[in-house]
């Protein structure tokens, strides 16, 4: 009786396969040095980089493994600039990873926030991860022009 309970606890837990689209935002610094922790000397720590790194994780379906996808990555900076980078996928789990760092990070004012499709090479989307402060920005032009409208 202990054998079969055993068994099939252990089919329940490895049978329940995730499937998911996830982005974790980390700050890029001195702290990020490998030579920070490993007390080395390195020259980047008299002007360390300077930024955020987006990792970004899928664990997909197999049944997408001969599909054509990819990831689109929409950001949103911090001066309110917009940017849509796209990534070939290359399975149906992996990691990409986005950095942006230096000049381009105090130019942008940073990031403000962010949101990553999966998609066909249809365009359908087969998972998204939405961080909780991405909204569309409205052009400021079609935003007066629409107001007109409504007015009239």
């Amino acid at each position: 009786m202990r054998t079969l309970f055993f068994f099939f606890t252990l089919w329940g837990l490895t049978s329940c396969t995730k499937h998911y689209v996830a982005v974790s935002q980390i700050s890029v610094g001195k702290s990020s040095l490998a030579s920070t922790f490993a007390k080395t000397p390195d020259p980047r720590k008299q002007a360390p980089p300077r930024g955020k790194q987006l990792l970004i994780e899928w664990n997909l379906p197999t049944h997408f493994a001969k599909e054509t996808l990819f990831l689109e990555l929409q950001l949103i900076y911090g001066d309110l600039s917009e940017e849509t980078l796209k990534y070939a996928l290359e399975g149906v789990r992996g990691e990409i990873s986005y950095f942006l760092l230096g000049e381009k990070y105090q130019k942008t004012q940073g990031l403000f926030t962010y949101k990553a499709l999966i998609k066909t090479s249809t365009g359908d989307i087969v998972k998204e991860f939405t961080q909780g402060l991405f909204v569309k920005i409205l052009p400021l032009d079609q935003e007066e022009a629409s107001v007109q409208e409504s007015a009239s």
